[in-house]
This record gives C-alpha cells, structure tokens and sequence, in this order.
C-alpha cells in the first residue's frame, strides 16, 4: 500500500512539476501545508500546521477543499481493497479509489494551474476517526462499516459541493463538482443496500 501512495504522490509531483515550468509567473508562493482552508465549511476544524492564505475565490476553496476530502475516501478504500472480506466490497474499494485518486490528482494539477499553489492533501480530523474506527473490525462487520462510512463520506462531500457550488465561476470546475455530486449520490443509493449486509 505505501508503495501504492508513493506512486501517486509521484505522478502528482511529475504533473505538477511539468506545470510549474509551464508558468510565467515566479513570483507565485507555493503551499505545502495541508488542511482545510475555509471558514464558512461547517464541520471542517483548522488542523495542526495549517498555514493557508485565504482562498483566492469560490473555485479555489471547492478545489481545496475537495482534495483534502478527497484524501479521507482514498486512505480508507486502500485499507478496505485489502481488509474487506467479501471480493465485491473489495471491487468497490478498488474502483472508488481509482476514481477519487484521479479526481484529487487532476485537482491538485488545477491549483497549481490556475493559483499557483501547491497543495498536499491531508485527511480531515473527522474522516481520519472515521478510518481509525474500521481498523478494530473485521469479516463482514467490517464490510458493513465501509459501506456506511463511505455513505457519510458521500453525504459530507455533497454537503461541501452544495455550499459552493452557486459561487462556482470557472466553467470546468462547476462542471467537476456536478459530476462529483451526481457520482457520490448515485453511490450512496447503491451502498445503502450493502450498508445493511
């Protein structure tokens, strides 16, 4: 699994590299601090370490925002495409992962592409106890318990999309947080089943 993240966080830095010798403006400061940057987020507690600017606008905060949660679901779908006991929980682990870890990917590429900033993600307070929580199941108790806590998961993330979404100004990015809403929705209805064993 490190070796796993060790990767993606390599063909992150490769992109971001390659857009960073593509800008004109040096003078821009890069962030390495992790951490959710918005005030107007409930839930969302400033972490340890946390030093971001204010965010720039709406779509700079949802792109933000969103690679931090993003890096909730995609911790606790590494654990679960190898802890889950049953090979299709273990299938959706591997498919939700691939697609948030593109997602965050292309969005960390998108800040650095439209902010000039860097940003490394980090799991939000409330999502690391959601991870900690799976680590004491096992069998189909933990299966039950991913499904359920990918569902809150969901649910927070579309919360997040909904807060932002009429301040979205840049087409591209409304359009990635339609999408990520209809995709989180249409899992949540087909998880709820699962949740229940």
């Amino acid at each position: 699994m490190k070796i796993f993240l060790a990767a993606r966080v390599a063909c992150a830095a490769t992109l971001l590299a390659a857009m960073s010798c593509a800008r004109s403006d040096d003078g821009a400061k890069a962030d390495t601090a992790a951490g959710a940057s918005s005030d107007s987020m409930a839930g969302m507690a400033a972490m340890p370490g946390m030093n971001r600017p204010a965010a720039k606008d709406a779509d700079h905060e949802f792109l933000r925002n969103m690679i931090d949660h993003h890096e909730g679901f995609i911790q606790m779908a590494m654990a679960a495409m190898t802890k889950a006991s049953k090979p299709e929980t273990q299938g959706d682990a591997h498919n939700g992962h691939t697609k948030q870890a593109d997602e965050q990917t292309k969005m960390i590429v998108d800040v650095q592409s439209m902010y000039g900033e860097t940003v490394t993600p980090m799991m939000m307070p409330m999502h690391k106890a959601m991870n900690d929580s799976l680590q004491a199941m096992s069998g189909a108790e933990y299966d039950r318990a991913f499904y359920r806590n990918v569902i809150a998961h969901h649910r927070d993330g579309i919360k997040m999309t909904d807060a932002l979404l009429p301040r979205l100004a840049k087409p591209e990015v409304k359009r990635m947080a339609e999408k990520m809403k209809a995709e989180q929705q249409k899992e949540i209805t087909a998880f709820e089943r699962k949740a229940k064993g």
